[in-house]
């Protein structure tokens, strides 16, 4: 068998042990319990705080606003979706 065919395999061979090294030692404990996801990951998302509310948290600050907005074609959008998240507002 020629000398590069030879090299070329060795190569494939020792990056793909590598590869699979640095999979094994880079992957969580927790991946792949309830899917292709980090499960510790669930805990933590559902701890934060919503950044988007809905139309209803608009309403009270703004009434006039909202009464024409829920009146016109718009009222498929909400006010976040041009305004930007509703989280820290009004302060």
């Amino acid at each position: 068998m020629p000398k590069h065919i030879v090299r070329l395999i060795v190569l494939l061979v020792a990056s793909s042990a590598i590869a699979l090294f640095a999979k094994w030692l880079f992957t969580v404990e927790s991946f792949y319990e309830y899917g292709h996801y980090r499960a510790d990951s669930v805990p933590e998302i559902a701890a934060q705080e919503p950044v988007y509310k809905t139309a209803r948290y608009c309403q009270s600050c703004h009434s006039e606003r909202h009464a024409q907005w829920s009146a016109n074609n718009h009222k498929s959008v909400t006010c976040e979706t041009c305004h930007g998240a509703a989280e820290g507002h009004p302060e």
